[in-house]
């Protein structure tokens, strides 16, 4: 008896836990999709060009050191982005290792199971992908400004990221943005959805 009432009582915390996070995923779901298109820097873009155009300045040694400050960024995001995938590899697959273990017995410590899987997940995706994609943006803002202002000068179309942005967001793939911003929301709505369908297929082999 107190063993299937601790089973219960573990069910009840993580079908309540599930629903918790469904609700956190959903909001961050719908927050991604009412956000804005990428902001410009006009202020860098033009300080960028005054710099080229600067007659007591080399041009050439001027748009050599622009060039250097652009690779030195994206460089930088993709540091970030090899540190954040490699977070997720570990955290991510730990986070449904513990699902597919928990599915295995029905004990009264499923709910440990659920808090650590379900932890894990939002460890990574709130304190490594959230983290890493403002910083970016942070980083991409300066880059895309740099393209801008090469663009102006040259007279040419400069800079893969401005062109992608101008595909994504103004052009035929607008969807692409969106599902770049909600994907790992989406795979954990997934996984609490998981964890609740397996809080309630225990309560009804119990009752």
């Amino acid at each position: 008896m107190g063993l299937t009432f601790g089973v219960t009582i573990s069910a009840e915390l993580t079908f309540i836990l599930s629903v918790a996070v469904i609700i956190i995923a959903f909001y961050y779901i719908l927050k991604k999709w009412a956000q804005g298109r990428h902001s410009r820097d006009p202020n860098l873009e033009e300080g960028v060009v005054r710099s080229i155009n600067d007659q007591f300045c080399n041009s050439d040694n001027v748009i050599r050191a622009i060039l250097e400050d652009y690779s030195a960024t994206l460089e930088e995001v993709g540091r970030r982005d090899n540190l954040t995938l490699l977070t997720g590899t570990i955290l991510i697959t730990a986070s449904f290792l513990l699902l597919a273990e928990a599915g295995k017995n029905q004990d009264s410590q499923k709910i440990i199971f659920a808090l650590a899987s379900l932890g894990l997940y939002l460890a990574w995706l709130m304190f490594f992908h959230e983290t890493a994609q403002r910083l970016n943006e942070i980083a991409f803002q300066r880059a895309r400004a740099i393209e801008h202002a090469l663009t102006r000068h040259f007279h040419y179309d400069f800079g893969i990221h401005s062109y992608i942005t101008t595909h994504t967001e103004e052009g035929t793939a607008p969807w692409l943005r969106m599902v770049r911003r909600i994907f790992w929301y989406v795979v954990l709505l997934l996984l609490a959805f998981s964890w609740m369908l397996l809080s309630m297929s225990i309560s009804i082999s119990i009752s």
